[in-house]
């Protein structure tokens, strides 16, 4: 017959069997939290200027050379792509790539590309894949501007 230290014995035994199982069980949760929203744990450039002008780094350099209206609500914007960072001041160019864009004489973002051009602005380019957008941020001003391409 079992003595009282035996059933205690026990009891501690089943009491640090069930502490380790929680702790097992918690730890597992977390974990599978953290790999599930690991995204977030990534730190990622926000919205700011102070994100965009930490981001311009990261963005292929360009010129806007030419816009050309090619209808009433449409126009076709030449970029070129400097063929290093003294080139784009000095007017060296690089490879030309054309865009078909969404615009009127009546936008303001008509206004902005004509003084980007007329400026011989740097701007940064990012065309999103598999999306109609072209963005543009000069890096002289930081002034944005997001167009809508039709030769997608």
């Amino acid at each position: 017959m079992p003595g009282p230290r035996s059933a205690i014995r026990e009891t501690r035994a089943i009491t640090i069997l069930l502490l380790l199982i929680g702790m097992a069980l918690v730890t597992w949760v977390v974990f599978s939290a953290i790999l599930r929203r690991r995204t977030q744990l990534i730190s990622v450039r926000g919205m700011s200027t102070t994100a965009d002008i930490g981001r311009l780094n990261d963005m292929p350099r360009v010129q806007a050379r030419d816009l050309t209206m090619t209808g009433s609500d449409s126009a076709r914007l030449t970029v070129v792509t400097p063929s290093d960072a003294e080139g784009a001041r000095s007017g060296a160019g690089g490879t030309e790539t054309e865009f078909l864009i969404a615009i009127n004489d009546g936008d303001p973002g008509f206004a902005i590309l004509n003084q980007w051009i007329e400026d011989q602005s740097v701007l940064g380019m990012v065309v999103p894949p598999e999306s109609r957008l072209l963005r543009l941020r000069c890096l002289d001003d930081l002034q944005p501007l997001t167009l809508r391409r039709l030769d997608t």
